[in-house]
């Protein structure tokens, strides 16, 4: 356990619970797959097969592309992806290829681990890389967008001090269920925090210590990854 490498939703998991964290990456608990997660699991998966034909098929045709087995909502997700990669070709038609997608970088000497979604150009020269990451939850907010912000910090660690070296200058979340498409700037702090946080959990693995966070009236009805009894539920 001490020598497992760090991913992105373990620091999470960690950042969420402690207990939680420990019930899934220690313990091997797996978490119940719905239609959310594998909605967002398809989503993925049509982006990034929409990269390896695009070239070949004329941009007004690209709308035609949209799965017909993806239910009405995920067809719209779909729609709205394509509309929105054709915006972005007509204005980088040098460039519009990413410079990589669904990477998988190890770390091993400071034991990290990720798959990252995407990378654009951010111009011709190839001098700098907006990372993206794709999202499809209902809410983009001051919690969401903080836990983004993290989650793309320790991207930003991952690839630069492997295959990016200092390359990544932002960060763009796409949320095709939501419609929204934002680009951020990650700042030292943000680096800073998310090593921080990085380093409390390599320390709490070490010490096998992994307290419980759960309250009987918001994280358990949201995780549910512990029993009632256990998570407090009943408590008054």
């Amino acid at each position: 356990m001490i020598g497992m490498l760090i991913r992105k939703s373990a620091l999470e998991d960690y950042d969420w619970c402690p207990h939680k964290f420990k019930l899934v990456w220690v313990d091997g608990k797996k978490t119940v797959s719905n239609y959310k997660m594998e909605a967002g699991t398809r989503f993925h998966e049509f982006a990034n097969w929409f990269f390896d034909i695009a070239g070949g098929i004329d941009v007004d045709c690209w709308e035609e592309l949209v799965p017909s087995a993806f239910n009405c909502e995920e067809q719209q997700m779909a729609r709205w992806f394509l509309r929105t990669e054709k915006s972005r070709y007509e204005g980088c038609k040098g460039y519009f290829q990413p410079a990589f997608r669904e990477l998988k970088i190890v770390d091993e000497e400071r034991g990290l681990s990720g798959t990252i979604d995407r990378a654009d150009w951010l111009d011709e020269e190839h001098k700098g890389i907006v990372l993206v990451e794709y999202k499809t939850n209902r809410k983009w907010n001051r919690y969401t967008k903080s836990s983004f912000l993290r989650q793309m910090a320790f991207y930003s660690i991952l690839s630069n001090h492997t295959i990016c070296g200092g390359l990544v200058k932002r960060v763009r979340y796409v949320n095709p269920k939501l419609q929204v498409i934002e680009e951020l700037e990650l700042t030292d702090k943000h680096i800073s925090n998310c090593a921080r946080a990085i380093l409390n959990l390599q320390n709490a693995i070490k010490m096998g210590i992994f307290p419980r966070t759960c309250s009987s009236f918001g994280k358990y009805q949201m995780c549910l990854m512990c029993t009632p009894e256990e998570s407090g539920a009943f408590e008054r």
